[in-house]
């Protein structure tokens, strides 16, 4: 969607990339699909908020659906998420999501979050939610630092991403953890 030519999390690149997609969220208009657009297109992502657009509209349109984007090392992904949630309309019913789960992305999480906080659509969208979820994968990152490594990075990292939320002064807006 943006012409990426380098590394999201890249200081030359970050600032750049996260400016043309908060552009491209200001001026979506949410498209129309059918199940025919699903089957015809070819990115993975695209095609799961397709999917979420026609479950919520034949299945149960009052109950939210949780995005959950696996590895999320970059904020990228997240506005990324995003700016797909307007272009399809599902942003007021769709709870996105980051899982942090790698030994980098319990490091780097609350840096994520602190990064999207400062952007006007994701904060929008999260005063909008009145949430903001994230997992942390205890098994993956026992995997990867040994289980009690992996505990003190998940209460670190829950820590920093609560304080993060105190220090952009976020009402209301609740914090949902999945483990």
């Amino acid at each position: 969607e943006i012409d990426l030519r380098g590394d999201p999390n890249d200081p030359s690149n970050k600032i750049t990339y996260l400016s043309i997609i908060s552009k491209l969220i200001d001026k979506v208009k949410p498209v129309k699909i059918n199940f025919g657009s699903i089957f015809e297109e070819n990115m993975n992502a695209r095609r799961y908020f397709m999917l979420t657009k026609q479950i919520l509209k034949y299945i149960d349109e009052n109950q939210s659906i949780r995005f959950l984007i696996a590895e999320c090392d970059y904020p990228l992904s997240v506005m990324t998420a995003l700016y797909f949630s307007k272009l399809f309309g599902v942003e007021k019913s769709i709870d996105i999501s980051p899982l942090f789960e790698t030994e980098k992305g319990l490091e780097i999480g609350h840096d994520v979050v602190r990064t999207l906080l400062k952007n006007d659509n994701f904060r929008n969208y999260i005063l909008f939610r009145k949430k903001l979820t994230v997992q942390t994968g205890f098994s993956d990152a026992g995997r990867y630092l040994g289980q009690s490594a992996a505990v003190l990075s998940i209460e670190n990292l829950q820590r920093k991403i609560a304080k993060a939320l105190y220090d952009h002064n976020m009402p209301g807006v609740k914090l949902l953890i999945f483990n």
